[in-house]
């Protein structure tokens, strides 16, 4: 098995501006992330990290940099993958599907002008293959959903728009995108949803996308985040994408007590939805089921979601409370566990 953060990895070149300074201005001690329980508290600018940031900076904005083509596309299918096209500085499309719940990627890769329904080249996480910095930028909705990460981001894109004038803070502020980045990918285990669960074969060999994944719309985005897929598209493929269930309709729109008034605490655990997920239609049936019934002698309050590990049953009954605007509690159960052993649960 590879990894992501391989040690060739740290060796390619850094991008502008990152460039033009000297190697030692890029390792800092004087900013590490939250994640960072290590001994030597260093944050390093990691080049195919800060690479992939920039190039989601630029497509979130529509900025093209001079003599590339395309800005690229990402979003999600469901709430268990993430795809997206990068446009890599070769001139070719790198297409990537990420497997949120398994770590896992499948990769192809597609020459300009771009024939989506012929086989793509091969895709190989290598020193002396591809740099993997599109590997990187279908994590980045996932890291976005970490304050850290966001709010550091935040700071490096008005950086940015500001010419990246400030050296100093502009070298900060990367090196921490790049060990918050690093840190929640490789001590992911220990991390729970904060970690950013990646595995890369040996040899850095990642699975190919087939010509019929994409005709059949395997990989199809069902939420567009940002750009314009040019080979993930539904005009190639024969599926028809589900209907979205937008944030607005759904978040605090099941409220079962129009009386209670959280406490301020209660109002700081009620879950705030990531912008990348979606909200699955059987969950918003079981909040309409417990709004309809509320009142009656049969209301529905005690639900049971069922499935094997990765299948969304925590992220579901986040978005429940979400929904009814209500705190939300969990408690793991084990082979000791009592049932005077309770927890409040929204």
């Amino acid at each position: 098995m590879s990894e992501l953060f391989d040690s060739w990895s740290w060796q390619r070149k850094q991008p502008a501006p990152f460039d033009q300074y000297d190697e030692s201005e890029l390792k800092r001690t004087n900013t590490i992330s939250m994640y960072n329980a290590g001994p030597r508290k260093v944050a390093t600018i990691h080049p195919v990290a800060i690479r992939a940031i920039l190039a989601y900076m630029n497509l979130e904005t529509g900025t093209l940099p001079p003599g590339q083509k395309h800005l690229g596309a990402i979003g999600s299918q469901g709430n268990d993958f993430t795809v997206a096209e990068y446009p890599s500085v070769s001139g070719e499309i790198h297409v990537i599907a990420y497997n949120r719940n398994r770590g896992t990627f499948k990769a192809g890769r597609y020459a300009d002008p771009i024939t989506p329904t012929e086989k793509p080249a091969s895709y190989n996480y290598s020193e002396n293959g591809q740099s993997g910095t599109a590997l990187f930028f279908t994590l980045l909705p996932l890291a976005m959903a970490d304050a850290e990460f966001n709010a550091s981001y935040q700071d490096l894109k008005g950086y940015a728009a500001n010419g990246f004038l400030n050296k100093e803070e502009t070298i900060k502020t990367a090196a921490l995108l790049c060990d918050n980045l690093y840190r929640r990918v490789k001590n992911a285990d220990n991390l729970g949803d904060a970690g950013i669960h990646v595995k890369v074969n040996a040899g850095g060999i990642i699975p190919a996308i087939r010509p019929m994944d994409i005709t059949k719309g395997t990989h199809l985005a069902t939420n567009i985040l940002y750009g314009d897929f040019k080979v993930l598209k539904a005009e190639y493929a024969s599926k028809t994408p589900m209907e979205l269930i937008p944030h607005k309709e759904f978040v605090g729109q099941y409220i079962l007590n129009e009386q209670r008034i959280l406490t301020p605490i209660e109002e700081a655990t009620v879950p705030v939805l990531p912008e990348w997920y979606i909200i699955p239609p059987e969950i918003k049936l079981l909040c309409e089921h417990a709004k309809k019934t509320t009142g009656t002698s049969r209301a529905m309050r005690n639900f049971m979601l069922r499935g094997p590990a990765g299948t969304g049953k925590s992220q579901g009954a986040m978005a429940m409370a979400s929904a009814f605007h209500l705190p939300y509690r969990f408690y793991t159960c084990s082979a000791g566990t009592e049932i005077f052993d309770r927890a409040t649960r929204s």
